[in-house]
C-alpha cells in the first residue's frame, strides 16, 4: 500500500480575527507545542503585534529599560568597550576628526548662552571642593566681585603694587644669582 504525500490539513481559530481557518497538522501541532498563537495570514499577524503604544511611550520604555540594563551591567560592558577600543582605534585617524571639528567647536564656545552656562557650571565645580560649605564659598566669590564692582580703584591700586613688589622681587633674585 502506497502512502499519499499530501500533508494533512487540519482547521484552526485565528489568535486575532477568530475566523475559522485551515493549516496543515504540523503546524498547528508545532504552534501548541511552543505555545505560538496561530494567525490566518500577514495582516493578522502584523495586526495582532501592535501594542497601542504611541512612539513616546515606547521611547519612555526603551530608556528605562537601558537605564536599568547599563546599571547591572555597567563593568562588563567598560570592559568589553576599553577591549574593543584598543583593538580597534587609530590615533591619526582620531587625530584628522577632531582637526576637522576644531573650528565648530571653538564657534560653539563663543556663544553666549554657551559661556554663560559655562561660567556657571565652573562657579560650581569651584566651590565643590568646600564640600558642605559650598554654598558659603560661591556666596563669598559673588561677594568678593560686588565689592570690586563698587571700589574698583582701591583693588586695581592694590594688585599692581603686589605685581610690582613680585617683580622686583624676581629682578633682584635674578641679581643675585648671577
Amino acid at each position: 500500500m502506497k502512502r499519499s504525500s499530501r500533508p494533512r490539513i487540519a482547521s484552526f481559530r485565528c489568535a486575532r480575527c477568530t475566523r475559522e481557518r485551515t493549516a496543515t497538522a504540523s503546524r498547528i501541532r508545532r504552534a501548541e507545542k511552543i505555545g505560538a498563537p496561530l494567525y490566518c495570514g500577514r495582516k493578522c499577524a502584523g495586526l495582532a503585534r501592535r501594542t497601542g503604544k504611541t512612539v513616546a511611550e515606547r521611547k519612555a520604555e526603551k530608556a528605562a529599560y537601558d537605564a536599568i540594563y547599563q546599571a547591572s551591567h555597567r563593568e562588563r560592558r567598560k570592559a568589553q568597550s576599553a577591549t574593543w577600543y584598543k583593538a580597534n582605534h587609530d590615533r591619526e585617524k582620531e587625530r584628522a576628526i577632531r582637526a576637522k571639528r576644531m573650528p565648530l567647536h571653538v564657534e560653539y564656545c563663543r556663544q553666549p548662552a554657551y559661556r554663560a552656562k559655562k561660567q556657571t557650571y565652573d562657579e560650581r565645580r569651584r566651590s565643590r571642593m568646600y564640600g558642605e560649605f559650598a554654598e558659603c564659598h560661591r556666596l563669598l566669590v559673588e561677594l568678593k566681585k560686588e565689592i570690586v564692582a563698587r571700589v574698583p580703584n582701591y583693588y586695581e591700586r592694590h594688585t599692581e603694587t603686589i605685581k610690582d613688589r613680585a617683580a622686583r622681587w624676581k629682578a633682584r633674585k635674578k641679581e643675585e644669582g648671577a
